[in-house]
């Protein structure tokens, strides 16, 4: 199927490396990515008006911010890390069955029954018709934000020859739940709620390490 993507993005980046002391990097990203169609399986909710599925695409982060330090310390430690913030992704609200009797079951959207209502709220969206399709615009709603914070500590030791690291690394260190997007089908016992978490998100991991260079 055919279709059209429009994006448009502010990048920057700030660097701070002193000869002496710790260095930071901030990077943050304002963008904007909408798009009528999605996939190969993607499938217009009204196939005679695909430019009403205009609407964020599946992978549209509004905030991106990354921050991450490093510091070299006396004694040969160091430490660093990284943090990681973003928005949530959009989800979509779905009927869950064929309201435009097109044998499409999966793309029909409600009407958004209360403006400005809970968006994980059933009553929010109406969906007792038939023979059309509703008004709620495609991936209307914002899923949970997105937190991680990585840190290293880690210990140099010079022997003849060689230099030994012993290190220590935490991946999510505050145990953040990242929340996958909710369940979007009206049908669906779960709607509104997130039962699994975020594509590459993880619980808290500590993994210790040693390594020698020579």
């Amino acid at each position: 199927m055919e279709g059209n993507s429009w994006s448009t993005a502010l990048l920057t980046n700030v660097q701070y490396r002193p000869q002496r002391g710790p260095s930071l990097g901030v990077s943050y990203t304002l963008s904007k990515a909408l798009r009528d169609v999605e996939d190969f399986q993607f499938f217009a909710q009204d196939e005679l008006n695909p430019g009403a599925d205009k609407g964020p695409a599946n992978n549209d982060r509004r905030h991106q911010m990354v921050i991450n330090f490093n510091w070299a310390l006396p004694a040969g430690f160091q430490i660093g890390g990284l943090a990681s913030a973003r928005s949530g992704l959009p989800w979509n609200v779905t009927t869950g069955v064929d309201s435009n009797l097109d044998t499409q079951t999966t793309n029909d959207r409600p009407d958004l029954a209360v403006p400005g209502g809970d968006p994980r709220d059933k009553a929010t969206y109406f969906a007792n018709f038939t023979r059309r399709v509703g008004n709620l615009p495609r991936n209307y709603n914002r899923g949970p934000e997105y937190f991680s914070l990585d840190m290293r500590l880690s210990k140099y030791v010079t022997v003849p020859r060689m230099k030994a690291e012993v290190f220590a690394e935490a991946f999510n260190l505050t145990n953040f739940v990242n929340l996958g997007i909710p369940a979007g089908s009206l049908r669906s016992a779960t709607f509104g709620q997130s039962t699994a978490l975020a594509m590459n998100a993880a619980p808290r991991r500590i993994e210790l390490g040693f390594r020698v260079n020579f």
